[in-house]
């Protein structure tokens, strides 16, 4: 029996049109079972010289590839002074940004708090059982100078 490559290219779509109305199905009956998805939301904790910010990822991605990570996480928080920002952090970028005064993806600050290769420093990626870990941060300042001291992340990407 020979069929066709239009058929054939049918076919696979349509297996992959199922797969992800299963993915969905399967994310929104996991929603149903907590009730509330920030229940079991994963939270992160940016140290700098300046305070603690504190936030929720949005997206908390973590994806290993011929031996190097791929990482994108951002999320909503609040500061050490109570003030909202938006977190983004990219580990093949080597970058992460605090955009103060904003809590939502798209939305970006003139105010912003920045680390990074291109920025101030490269930093060291340490990532064990979905919890992310990084040291030494150097980061500059909303002057866009460099601060005083060196902070930390954590990121508990966990469910």
């Amino acid at each position: 029996m020979c069929i066709s490559f239009s058929k054939k290219i049918g076919i696979a779509l349509y297996r992959n049109f199922i797969k992800l109305q299963l993915a969905a199905l399967a994310i929104t009956s996991s929603f149903a079972l907590t009730g509330n998805a920030s229940q079991s939301a994963p939270k992160g904790v940016l140290v700098t010289p300046q305070g603690q910010y504190e936030f929720s990822p949005r997206i908390c991605s973590i994806h290993r590839e011929e031996g190097a990570y791929d990482i994108e996480i951002d999320g909503s928080g609040t500061s050490f002074d109570g003030e909202i920002f938006f977190f983004e952090f990219s580990s093949t970028a080597n970058e992460m940004s605090i955009n103060l005064g904003v809590n939502q993806p798209f939305k970006h600050s003139d105010r912003q708090i920045k680390a990074g290769q291109y920025v101030s420093k490269t930093f060291e990626i340490e990532v064990t059982d979905n919890i992310i870990t990084v040291q030494d941060i150097v980061f500059r300042d909303i002057s866009d100078e460099i601060m005083n001291g060196t902070g930390s992340l954590l990121i508990d990407c966990n469910p």
